[in-house]
This record gives structure tokens, C-alpha cells and sequence, in this order.
């Protein structure tokens, strides 16, 4: 005997679509009225069907992010082999160095910024399920400055190690000698919004359900460091920073938070290497 119909449910309602509000049979997506009773169809049922239809599957999301960070990653590693060519060729005059090394670095994240906009396209019905309490959300607002500031010490801390064991300067020590547009814009403005948008809502979003939060919350960290391969003595440092991050999107349920936090930090990084702290 079939199962549906041992529990008075009908074996026609048993396939794709939504039942009946008359006669409680199942009734194909897009119709306009119930094949069986020919009841008009509320327009909350139809608003539903859609929304179900339209909305992206997990096994394409889950396709379309391992696309995406894959030629992220390309990206990245052809930026790295650029970089190191600069370096090496660096008989020249620091400026010109600081010019090279920017030009190359705005043409890495433009090329970002076009394949994250066509993930973000492509999942644009992505719907997220995160609802914290308010208790929660006013509690991310909170603590957002305190965890700011642990960010930046512990940068500041990281690298000053990474100076003493290398004893030789770093890479971005070069790129941020100078307060200019070029570098509030590849700095502070694109990794604030692109990054935040990929690492922070796509792809962590794309992961809770298979994985579970805090599953979700580190790998999105380690994706989100990797996509700095260029830098690569940075990466131990971004896995924390991009995992606070994550919970503070979690936390709050909005992603402004983690933009103002990533623009934020980034800012105050650039205008103590401007003056020489």
C-alpha cells in the first residue's frame, strides 16, 4: 500500500508543485487555477512557487564557488609571479617601484572584482538564513571597535616579528609609504566591498548548510587569506582576520559591518605606514 495514502494524503499530491487550497491536490508550478476543482489560485501560492523555482540549488551554488575561487586563485598566483618579477628588476627608483607594483595590483583586482560580480550575479536569489536576535545584533555593534582594535595590534604585532626573524622590510612596507587615491581605492575601498561581498556573504552563505557554522567560518577565513597569495608571509594573520569578520556578519546579520570593519582597518594600516610607525 503506499504510504501517502495510508496517511490521507493523496498519492496525485505527491510530486513537484504545492497543493490545492480547495480540494488539496498537488497543482503544477504556474498554473492559474487547480487542474482538479478549477479553484482560482491564491496569489500567495503563486508568489511562493516562484520564489522556490527561481531560487538557485545548493549543488549549483556550491559549483558555481569552487568555479569562482578557482580562477581567483589563478589570478592570484599570476599577480605573485608578476610581483616577483618587479622585485627582482628593482634597480630602479622606489617610486617607480611603488607605481609598478600598484599598476599591476589594480589590474589584479579588476580582474577579481569581474568574476566576483558574475558569482554575485549568478547568485543573486541566494537567500540568506541568518536571523539573529536583536540581543545579538546589538552585542555585534558592540564589541565591533574592541575587535577592531585586537585586529590591529595583533597586525602590527605579526608583522614586526615577521621584520625581526626576516630582518629586511616587507612588501607592503613599500606600497604604503604614500597617502594617495591609488592606494585608498586597491587598499581600503575594493577589499572592503568585493571581499566582504564574496568571502563574507557568497561564500559563507554557500557553506553553513553542508558544513555548519563554524565549519563554515574558518574555511571561508583560509579562502579568503589565500585569495592574498601574492602576500603570502600575511596569510597566518588574514585567517584570523577573516574569521572575526565572519562572525560579526553572523552576529549582526548584516554585511555593513564587516565592510565598515575591513575599510576601517585597512585605513588605519595605511596611515601608520604613511608616517612611519
Amino acid at each position: 500500500m503506499d504510504d501517502n495514502a495510508s496517511d490521507g494524503i493523496p498519492a496525485e499530491a505527491v510530486v513537484d508543485g504545492f497543493a490545492c487550497w480547495r480540494c488539496g491536490l498537488n497543482v503544477a508550478a504556474g498554473n492559474a487555477a487547480c487542474p482538479h476543482c478549477g479553484a482560482t489560485l491564491r496569489s500567495t501560492e503563486s508568489a511562493a512557487t516562484m520564489s522556490v523555482t527561481s531560487a538557485p540549488t545548493s549543488e549549483y551554488l556550491l559549483n558555481l564557488l569552487f568555479c569562482t575561487y578557482l580562477l581567483l586563485l589563478v589570478t592570484g598566483i599570476l599577480h605573485a609571479f608578476v610581483l616577483r618579477s618587479v622585485i627582482d628588476a628593482r634597480d630602479i627608483a622606489n617610486h617607480t617601484f611603488r607605481s609598478t607594483a600598484f599598476t599591476h595590483l589594480s589590474i589584479a583586482e579588476g580582474i577579481d572584482t569581474a568574476i566576483i560580480a558574475i558569482a554575485l550575479w549568478k547568485a543573486r536569489h541566494l537567500k540568506s538564513r541568518i536571523q539573529p536576535s536583536q540581543q545579538t545584533r546589538i552585542l555585534a555593534w558592540i564589541i565591533a571597535l574592541p575587535v577592531l582594535a585586537m585586529l590591529l595590534a595583533l597586525n602590527l604585532g605579526y608583522h614586526a616579528l615577521l621584520r625581526s626573524l626576516l630582518h629586511a622590510p616587507l612588501l607592503t612596507d613599500d606600497l604604503m609609504t604614500k597617502f594617495d587615491l591609488i592606494a585608498v581605492i586597491t587598499i581600503c575601498v575594493q577589499p572592503a566591498f568585493v571581499e566582504e561581498a564574496y568571502c563574507r556573504w557568497f561564500a559563507l552563505d554557500c557553506l553553513r548548510g553542508p558544513l555548519g557554522t563554524h565549519a563554515a567560518v574558518w574555511i571561508t577565513g583560509l579562502m579568503f587569506a589565500f585569495l592574498h597569495v601574492a602576500m603570502l608571509t600575511n596569510i597566518p594573520y588574514l585567517i584570523v582576520f577573516g574569521a572575526c569578520l565572519a562572525y560579526l556578519r553572523l552576529m549582526s546579520g548584516t554585511l555593513w559591518l564587516p565592510i565598515m570593519l575591513h575599510f576601517s582597518h585597512n585605513l588605519i594600516i595605511l596611515l601608520i605606514g604613511c608616517i612611519g610607525l
